[in-house]
């Protein structure tokens, strides 16, 4: 274990499965979000067995292959009694000289002794810092559920929160998946379940100005755009046409149907794929693009006005509550187990202003928003975001 691995190989060592690196004494190891993960438990004792030792061999050497590490530290969790007796500085350094053996500096390597609860094993955590990276133009900032991307549209993988996405990507959510994407301008996307989009083009200079160009082949995406420079260009294309913002909030839709449009905030041209100039829709409106073209901008309906629950418990068998909006038709309801409804996210319909929450809704705390839902089928602004707790 004292060789030193090529960066490559070792890459695939992290990555890959036990089964398929029968000899990793860690029995899988990953590096992510600055914390070694092991599936070996690292126990905090004076005498490490050979199988021990050769882990954290294994985890000098990843850390040394790994360009940009700027600090690790080595967490020796012991008991009062076990810290006063100082057995955390003397199992720290064993650990910190196996890092070093493995190509991490050691005047980078500090350890530290938290305690333990009385009774509880002792354990090692090992957690690095890095250098800033070169600014990422897109990155997946959080999501929920199954998010895959890939530049072959057939191949897509998984994904984790932090993913990079380079020009000429497909990014797809799955069934309850929602996804994230910033962009370093500020601006953020929100695409939601069953959706697939592409990544065209993607540039940012240093004084932020841009050219987003992606395509939204189908589900539903919001975006808030930042303002951009005067050359700046922010396209989001559908088979029916184009939307072309410099800032603002809005929903996009693509379907077998047609397009639709609706902005929330600021304003967004709307231009087909035929020689018609472009169709500005303002806040407050919505637009729908197909076959026969453009139709003419319609109001979006209002933002209804949550009324219960606003916060604390909520019963079994319960029902949100709003005031209803003029010219209504329905409701949109989302749930979901975070504020900015990315994970387990649950849409819902209602045609009064209220909604009995299903049996089958777990326990636990729910944020949620209503939205109205136009004659002409447009969705308007979301209430305010509030929060409860389901009892069972």
């Amino acid at each position: 274990m004292n060789a030193r691995l090529p960066a490559a190989l070792l890459a695939l060592a992290v990555c890959l499965p036990v089964a398929a690196w029968a000899d990793d004494p860690c029995g899988g190891l990953s590096l992510d979000a600055g914390r070694v993960a092991s599936a070996r438990v690292l126990r905090a004792v004076e005498k490490a067995s050979p199988a021990e030792a050769a882990c954290a061999a294994a985890i000098g050497q990843a850390l040394g292959a790994r360009a940009g590490v700027r600090s690790v530290t080595v967490a020796v969790r012991l008991s009062d009694a076990e810290r006063a007796a100082g057995a955390g500085l003397r199992i720290g350094e064993r650990f910190k000289s196996a890092l070093a053996e493995g190509g991490v500096p050691a005047a980078r390597i500090s350890v530290v002794v938290p305690r333990v609860p009385e009774g509880q094993q002792g354990t090692v955590a090992i957690s690095f810092t890095e250098k800033r990276a070169e600014r990422a133009v897109a990155v997946i900032e959080s999501m929920g559920g199954t998010v895959t991307a890939g530049g072959d549209r057939s191949k897509l993988a998984p994904v984790a929160r932090g993913a990079q996405l380079d020009p000429e990507t497909w990014v797809a959510t799955g069934a309850g998946s929602t996804a994230w994407i910033g962009l370093a301008d500020g601006s953020r996307l929100r695409l939601s379940e069953n959706s697939l989009l592409f990544v065209g083009r993607l540039h940012l200079d240093d004084k932020l100005e841009r050219v987003v160009r992606l395509k939204l082949v189908s589900g539903d995406l919001e975006a808030q755009v930042r303002s951009g420079g005067a050359s700046s260009v922010f396209d989001i294309s559908t088979r029916f046409g184009t939307a072309g913002v410099r800032g603002t909030r809005f929903r996009l839709s693509a379907g077998e149907g047609g397009t639709r449009l609706e902005t929330l905030e600021g304003s967004v041209a709307l231009a087909g794929t035929d020689a018609q100039p472009a169709l500005v829709i303002a806040g407050g409106q919505g637009a729908t693009l197909g076959r026969q073209g453009e139709a003419a901008p319609a109001p979006l309906p209002g933002a209804p006005t949550a009324t219960a629950p606003l916060e604390g418990p909520l019963k079994a068998g319960g029902a949100l509550a709003w005031q209803a909006v003029e010219g209504a038709k329905g409701y949109t309801v989302d749930l979901s187990r975070d504020a900015e409804f990315t994970y387990d996210v649950r849409h819902l319909e209602s045609a009064q202003p209220t909604l009995a929450l299903d049996a089958g809704t777990e326990a636990g705390k729910w944020y949620w928003r209503v939205a109205a839902v136009g004659a002409d089928g447009f969705v308007g602004p979301t209430s305010k975001v509030y929060a409860f707790d389901l009892k069972r």
